[in-house]
Parts: structure tokens; C-alpha cells; sequence
């Protein structure tokens, strides 16, 4: 089984040299696929929460391919080829490592382990992914039958250049706006090779969350820009987006039939959960149970929804009726950039940046609104009342439920809805899903946008804006220093 190490360690000659006595039955591959770990787990997920490089291990995978772990890892930081952040927070950060200066500026090399034991734990964890993947055989046939190729050569020269050149002048670093810092570039460097070398050997990585029920695969892993790269059986890709995605998606809570729906599936799901009865209550949006009964354990809070849907549908509420054109088409974050410059005098005109803000405006915890960075926060407020209003109500005992009910009805209608039904219709159409939008072979964008036109204004209850995105190696274009930068 392959793993990757970096490319200036000689494991062997090391342990040789550091014995590690203090390790109980050492094996070699174990210590090595830890060190693997610190490159595919950000490469499998590119909006993990890094800090400073440091890698999070979620520990209870880990102890289930190794279970004295810690020893390992306690190994490799006190002969300095790791190092560790030592934060834990229970049930909200995994300690962090990341490699020491010696080893974190080079690339990797492959290396194949060999132990039995470990390699077979290795599989077990990754066919439990795989079970996950059962009744999407419509989305993983495209991406694992030989025909995706990504242009090896063009991707590793990008991926060459674009690191030396952020190595070289810092101001070229990418910002991180989930956390105003900026992204660790050999991070970056590193996924994105290691991305292009399983594309390149056909080496593919498929789940599906059992949180929010989100499809991750090699595209939805890798940077936006290398999938200008990628090619289906020699044809060029295009992609269809679904603009303000998750604002959008969020006008679906403005219907108190949905929530009817979602209320009944609570409660039926507790009380008769072998029932058949249960088929006539379930959520149009198959919306998961455990979510939903989480939400309503105080069983105030549904009669609180409705009772605020029925005074934001009244006539002087506008701000809704504001809010909903602006999603609708398409123009929410220009208009929340426009309010931005009029109330702060500050102008933004990044796109990531606007969605960055109005992630925070939208899933943040209530009780940050006091803060002094949530002054776009106070703006939605002061714009949308009634809507600010509904959406603290659902975040009132957790944050995180409406950004987990919002992608959990994107990946219903993306995957179960549009992309099913796409498959029904044209089962020799190859598409390709990154979380809100469909990718397929460029000539058959328009079919694709009527199919997620009709679904989407079906389900919602208005019209969706789309974009279109072709995907070709002219858009491949390295960042420059812009006017008053400087090199560091």
C-alpha cells in the first residue's frame, strides 16, 4: 500500500539511528502512515480548519488502525520531524501537527508498507466510506471508470510555480477569510500534488458525510483552479452554479409547510420508528431525523418559527420580500457589499472574501453580533430584521443547525433531486456534482441548467440564478503583486 513521507527523510536510517524503545511492538509502516496522515488528511478536505499548518488527527480514527498511537506521535515530536500546537478542545478541535521546518518546505516521495495488520485496518476504515457511497452509483460511475484525466504535466508546473512564487513573495499567500489568517502555502503545495498524482493513477477518493449527507470526491477536494485541468474522455468540462447557494436555499425556511413537515417527521421518527406510518410524514427535502430532533427538544421553538413566519409575511415587513429578490436573483452579495460600503466606507470586492462575510453574518452564534468584527452582522440585521430574526431562532440552542439544515437540503436537491433525475433522463451524460453545482461535458450546460432550473424553483418556491463556468487551461493564471504590494 502506498504512502507518502517527505521526500528528504530515510525513515529506515532514521529509526536506525533513534530507536524507538519506548514503543511497544514498533512497526516501521505504522510510524510511516502517520507521517502520510499529515499530507492526505488536508488534501481530502480543503476546507479543513488549519491553523498555522497544523494538521488535525482525530484521534478515535487514528486508535483504530493504531492504538498506541501516541507513542508514535510522541516519537515524532521529540525527534523533531513533528511538531504539535497542543490544543485540544473536547468535541471541537483535534490537536494539530504539522512538520518541522526541516521537512515542511519539501515534497513528499511514495513509499509502500507492507504490514498485514495495518493495511488491513487501513481497508476496513476506507470500505466503511465506501458503504456510504450505496445508491450513488449515478455520480461515482463517471468519476472511476478511467476516462477523467487531469494534464499532469500543466497541473505539477502550476502547482511548482505557484508555490515558489508564494514562497518567494508572501503578499502572494492566500487569505484565509474563515479565520483571518492566511493559508499555509506548503499545505497547499503539497495537497495539490498529491491530488494530481491520484488523478493521474487513477486513484480515487469517494464518501459521503453522515452529517449533512454532502458527496466529497477528488474534484470537490481539490482547488477550484486545477479542475481547468480536467477532461472526460478527451472532452472539456463545464459547470453550473447555483449563485448565493446557501442564502438561497434558506428561502425554503420561509414556508411553514416545511417545517410542518419537518415537526411531524420528528415525532413520528421518536415515537414510531418501525411504523409505516412514518412514509407518510417524511420531508419532501428528506431532511435527517436526528437534526430535526435535536431542534425541536424544546418544544417551544416550533411554534416559535411559525408564529414569526406569520409576522414575516405581513405587508410591512419589505425587508423579506427584499431579501427574497436579491437571492432570487442573484445579487445578495452585491447588495450586502453595497450596504457594507455605505454604513463602514469599506469596499469588497472579492468574491471569497463576500462569501467569508456572509458565512459569519449568517451561522455565527447569536451572541457574537456584540463583537467587534460583527459589524456586517449588525448591517444584515438593520437590513433584514424579520429575516435575521427567523434565523436567530434556529440557531438559538446551536449555531450550527441552520448551516447543517441548509447543506443538508442542497445535497438532497443536488444529489437525490437534479443529478437522479439527470441520470433517469440521460444516462449516458457523465456529470460530476461539487456540493451546489453539476459539472458535465461542455455542449450539454443548457440541458443542465433547465433540469436545476425547474427543480430548484419546484422545491424552493422561486427561481434560482445560475452561472456558468467552462473549464479550460486559459484560466489557469498564477497571482501577480498588485500595485503598493510588497514582496515581504
Amino acid at each position: 500500500m502506498v504512502q507518502f513521507i517527505p521526500k528528504n527523510l530515510n525513515i529506515v536510517k532514521f529509526v536506525q539511528d533513534h530507536k524507538p524503545v519506548n514503543i511497544q511492538g514498533f512497526k516501521i509502516d505504522k510510524l510511516v502512515h502517520i507521517l502520510n496522515l499529515i499530507y492526505l488528511i488536508p488534501a481530502n478536505n480543503k476546507s479543513l480548519f488549519i491553523i498555522d499548518g497544523y494538521v488535525p488527527i482525530y484521534s478515535v480514527l487514528l486508535k483504530k488502525k493504531i492504538e498506541n498511537y501516541r507513542d508514535y506521535l510522541d516519537y515524532l515530536c521529540q525527534h523533531l520531524i513533528l511538531e504539535c500546537d497542543g490544543i485540544y478542545i473536547k468535541n471541537t478541535k483535534s490537536k494539530g501537527y504539522r512538520f518541522t521546518a526541516k521537512y515542511i518546505k519539501k515534497t513528499f516521495k511514495k513509499i509502500d508498507i507492507s504490514d498485514r495488520s495495518l493495511i488491513k485496518k487501513i481497508k476496513k476504515l476506507r470500505n466503511e466510506k465506501f458503504e456510504s457511497l450505496k445508491g450513488y452509483d449515478y455520480l461515482t460511475r463517471w468519476i472511476n471508470d478511467g476516462n477523467l484525466q487531469i494534464n499532469y504535466k500543466l497541473a505539477r508546473d502550476f502547482a511548482f510555480k505557484d508555490f515558489h512564487e508564494k514562497d518567494k513573495y508572501p503578499a502572494l499567500r492566500d487569505p484565509d477569510f474563515k479565520n483571518g489568517k492566511i493559508k499555509d502555502h506548503n499545505i497547499q503545495y503539497s495537497s495539490s500534488l498529491l491530488n494530481i498524482e491520484r488523478l493521474k493513477h487513477q486513484e480515487f477518493y469517494m464518501s459521503v458525510d453522515g452529517n449533512v449527507h454532502r458527496f466529497h470526491s477528488n474534484l470537490t477536494c481539490m482547488r477550484s483552479i486545477y479542475r481547468n485541468l480536467l477532461t472526460y474522455n478527451g472532452l472539456k468540462l463545464v459547470s453550473v452554479d447555483l449563485k448565493n447557494s446557501q442564502p438561497y436555499l434558506s428561502l425554503l425556511l420561509l414556508d411553514p409547510k416545511f417545517w410542518f413537515f419537518a415537526k411531524n417527521e420528528a415525532v413520528f421518527t421518536k415515537y414510531f420508528e418501525k411504523s409505516s406510518k412514518i412514509e407518510e410524514f417524511i420531508n419532501l427535502y428528506s431532511i435527517n431525523k436526528s437534526l430535526f430532533l435535536q431542534l425541536f427538544q424544546n418544544s417551544t421553538i416550533y411554534s416559535c418559527i411559525i408564529m414569526c413566519l406569520k409576522s414575516v409575511k405581513m405587508p410591512i415587513n419589505t425587508d423579506v420580500s427584499d431579501f427574497v429578490e436579491s437571492v432570487s436573483k442573484g445579487v445578495f452579495y452585491e447588495l450586502l457589499s453595497k450596504m457594507i460600503k455605505q454604513e463602514m466606507n469599506l469596499s469588497i470586492t472579492d468574491r471569497k472574501e463576500l462569501k467569508a462575510i456572509v458565512f459569519m453574518v449568517l451561522f455565527t452564534d447569536n451572541r457574537f453580533i456584540g463583537q467587534q468584527d460583527a459589524a456586517s452582522k449588525r448591517i444584515f440585521k438593520k437590513l433584514f430584521p424579520n429575516m435575521y430574526k427567523l434565523f436567530a431562532l434556529i440557531k438559538k440552542r446551536d449555531k450550527s443547525i441552520l448551516p447543517r439544515i441548509l447543506q443538508t437540503i442542497e445535497s438532497h436537491l443536488i444529489l437525490k433531486v437534479i443529478a437522479k433525475r439527470i441520470s433517469k433522463e440521460r444516462p449516458t451524460l457523465p456529470i460530476f456534482t461539487i456540493h451546489d453545482s453539476i459539472a458535465t461535458t461542455v455542449g450539454n450546460e443548457d440541458y443542465i441548467q433547465k433540469v436545476m432550473q425547474e427543480e430548484l424553483t419546484k422545491h424552493i418556491g422561486h427561481p434560482p440564478t445560475l452561472s456558468v463556468e467552462y473549464w479550460t487551461p486559459e484560466n489557469m493564471k498564477h497571482k501577480t503583486l498588485g500595485r503598493g504590494e510588497v514582496a515581504a
